[in-house]
C-alpha cells in the first residue's frame, strides 16, 4: 500500500532525527552570543506554558505516548486524505507544472503548506519540551517533525496522475518550518511577528461549486485568509516600551489575503487584501498557570473576528472580520 509505504518511511525519519540530535550534548555555550541575561540564548524566553531546560531530562512513557499518539494520528489523517482528495488514478512520481502549480487559486494553496508547516513545527516543538528534551533540542526535533510531517503529503501528491510532486509546496513548507524554528530560537525578535488564521464558510462551499476532489473545508480556500500579524509593543524600542501603556500591549495590525471565485476555475478569481487590527490573546494577564498559557499561545494561531478593511477591488469596511 502506498500509504503504509510513506508512514514507515516517515517513522524512520522521525526516529533517524532523534537519535542522531540525541547524540549531541546540551552544550549551550555555542548560543551564548545571542544571551540576553546571565548569558543564557534567547530561547530562554519562551513563555508558553511549557517546561524550559537546560539539560534533557527525557520521560520515556510521555516520549512513548507522544510518537505513539503522533503515529495514530498520522495514520488517520492519511486516510481521511485518502477518502477526500486521493481517490484518483496512481501513476508513477512526476512533477507538477510549474507556471499552474503557481497561479492555481492565486497561491492560497501556498500559504496554507506554509501556515500548516509553522504550525505543526510549533506544536512538535512544544510536545519535545512536555516530553523533556532540552530548550534546544525540541526547537530542532519540532522543525525535523513539522518538515516530515508535511512532505510525506508532497510524496503522496508525487504518484497521483492529478497532482504531482510540487516544489512550491515544499518551498513554502520549509518556509513554514524555519520561520517557526526562528522564532523560537529569538522569541525576543520575533515572537511579536506572526502568522494567523482566519475561516468562516464561504458561499462556495455552501453552494457546493468545488469541485469533485475539493468537497471538504479544508479546500475551502474562499473562506481562509492567511494573516501576517505585528504586535506594536514587542517591536518597539525598549526606551519606547517602558512608557507603553499596559493595556495596549496585546493589540498589533495585521495584514491578510483570501481569494475568491475559484471554486469553478482555480485559475481565475480575485486575490483580496486587508488590513485589520490584532490581538495577541497571549498576553492577557491569568497568572502563572502553565495550562493557561499553553491555550493562550495555541489560540494565538488564530486571527479573532475584528475590525478591517478590504483594500483591493473597492475599499470595504467590516465591522468584525474572520
Amino acid at each position: 500500500m502506498l500509504f503504509s509505504r510513506f508512514f514507515y518511511i516517515w517513522i524512520i525519519l522521525l526516529f533517524a532525527g532523534i537519535f542522531t540530535r540525541a547524540l549531541a550534548d546540551d552544550n549551550e555555550s555555542s548560543a551564548a552570543q545571542f544571551s540576553l541575561r546571565k548569558g543564557k540564548p534567547a530561547y530562554y524566553l519562551i513563555d508558553d506554558g511549557t517546561p524550559i531546560r537546560s539539560v534533557s531530562q527525557v520521560k520515556p512513557y510521555r516520549l512513548y505516548g507522544f510518537l505513539g499518539t503522533l503515529a495514530v494520528f498520522d495514520a488517520y489523517s492519511l486516510n481521511r486524505l485518502r477518502k477526500t482528495w486521493y481517490s484518483q488514478p496512481i501513476g508513477s512520481f512526476h512533477f507538477i507544472e510549474f507556471e499552474p502549480d503557481w497561479r492555481a487559486r492565486k497561491q492560497a494553496d501556498k500559504f496554507g503548506h506554509m501556515m500548516h508547516a509553522y504550525f505543526a513545527t510549533h506544536m512538535a516543538s512544544k510536545a519535545y519540551r512536555w516530553v523533556g528534551f532540552s530548550t534546544k533540542k525540541s526547537i530542532w526535533y519540532g522543525a525535523l517533525t513539522g518538515w516530515v510531517w508535511i512532505f510525506q503529503i508532497e510524496m503522496v501528491d508525487a504518484f497521483f496522475e492529478e497532482w504531482g510532486f510540487s516544489v512550491q509546496d515544499l518551498t513554502f513548507n520549509t518556509i513554514g518550518v524555519t520561520y517557526a524554528t526562528l522564532q523560537q530560537l529569538y522569541p525576543d525578535k520575533l515572537g511579536g511577528i506572526r502568522l494567523k488564521v482566519s475561516y468562516h464558510t464561504s458561499n462556495a462551499y455552501k453552494n457546493d461549486l468545488y469541485s469533485e476532489t475539493n468537497k471538504s473545508r479544508i479546500d475551502d480556500y474562499e473562506g481562509m485568509t492567511w494573516w501576517l500579524t505585528v504586535n506594536i509593543h514587542d517591536v518597539m524600542p525598549k526606551s519606547v516600551k517602558d512608557g507603553y501603556p499596559g493595556w495596549l500591549t496585546p493589540w498589533g495590525i495585521a495584514v491578510g489575503q483570501s481569494v475568491k471565485n475559484i471554486a469553478r476555475n482555480i485559475y481565475g478569481g480575485e486575490r483580496q487584501v486587508y488590513i485589520g487590527l490584532d490581538f495577541d490573546i497571549t498576553k492577557i494577564p491569568t497568572g502563572n498557570s502553565k495550562t493557561g498559557k499553553f491555550i493562550k499561545d495555541l489560540l494565538n494561531f488564530v486571527r479573532l473576528p475584528l475590525p478591517a478593511v478590504r483594500v483591493t477591488d473597492g475599499t470595504v469596511w467590516y465591522g468584525l472580520y474572520f
